[in-house]
């Protein structure tokens, strides 16, 4: 079986508000095996895209969160970077621009633009 269809940035919205959603959930809590969270994650995907959407697996709910997730860590550590700085006069939204610049000056030869996952 190849690949599946390429995830979109909404879709990518509506996975991590469905992993927030089943990780701050106490039903099954830490007791759960991860393809068990995943299943949930991906039920709780399904209901929060609207109907027509591409029908994502716990697997691909997984992956793509994984991918996600990584990506998330690195901007996050270049936004902590920034933020110890205190350079002064800098807003919030300045912050997270500048971040992006970092982020992206980390991946050589990646064009300048708006960080991927900064809605999700």
């Amino acid at each position: 079986m190849g690949r599946g269809l390429s995830w979109r940035p909404w879709e990518d919205k509506a996975l991590a508000r469905a992993w927030i959603q089943c990780s701050e959930g106490t039903v099954d809590g830490a007791e759960q095996t991860s393809d068990a969270f995943y299943a949930r994650v991906g039920e709780v995907y399904t209901e929060i895209v609207p109907k027509g959407a591409a029908q994502r697996t716990a697997k691909s709910c997984k992956c793509q969160f994984g991918t996600i997730s990584k990506e998330v860590q690195r901007f996050a550590g270049c936004y902590k970077r920034l933020k110890r700085e205190k350079q002064s006069g800098k807003t919030e939204q300045d912050l997270i621009e500048d971040a992006t610049r970092l982020y992206y000056n980390l991946e050589e030869g990646m064009p300048e633009k708006p960080f991927p996952f900064l809605e999700a």
